[in-house]
């Protein structure tokens, strides 16, 4: 089991990550989000641990506010969170606005095969 704390008055739930690549390690911000089925990560940011996400032949349809877009998707070598590894695990490439200040959004593909309680009125979230 893990115990994170968040604020659950205001604002979205930021989550620390780390992913490793084939040429280098990173620290992450991430969003996570319970309506997203798979984990993204800022495309500039895949290319700094050592992927091409342009020459990726692995596509995801991702719903915007406003349409369906295609993006490429990269399978990172190791991604962590909340006390957690993936190896393997898929990531589509995506671009956030600067002014979001966070890296990408945890998805639920991360938390499959675990128990995750969110309880908003003690700031609590539980991994199991």
């Amino acid at each position: 089991m893990s115990l994170f704390s968040f604020n659950g008055l205001r604002g979205p739930i930021i989550v620390s990550a780390s992913a490793s690549g084939p040429e280098d390690s990173r620290e992450f911000r991430l969003i996570l989000d319970t309506g997203a089925t798979t984990t993204t990560l800022e495309a500039k940011l895949l290319f700094y641990l050592g992927y091409d996400p342009d020459s990726s032949s692995e596509t995801a349809q991702v719903v915007t506010t406003d349409s369906i877009v295609t993006r490429p998707v990269v399978r990172l070598n190791r991604l962590s969170a909340l006390g957690r590894h993936r190896l393997g695990i898929p990531v589509v490439a995506q671009s956030f606005p600067k002014e979001a200040q966070i890296d990408g959004v945890l998805g639920l593909d991360f938390f499959r095969e675990s128990l995750l309680s969110i309880d908003f009125r003690q700031g609590r979230l539980t991994l199991f």
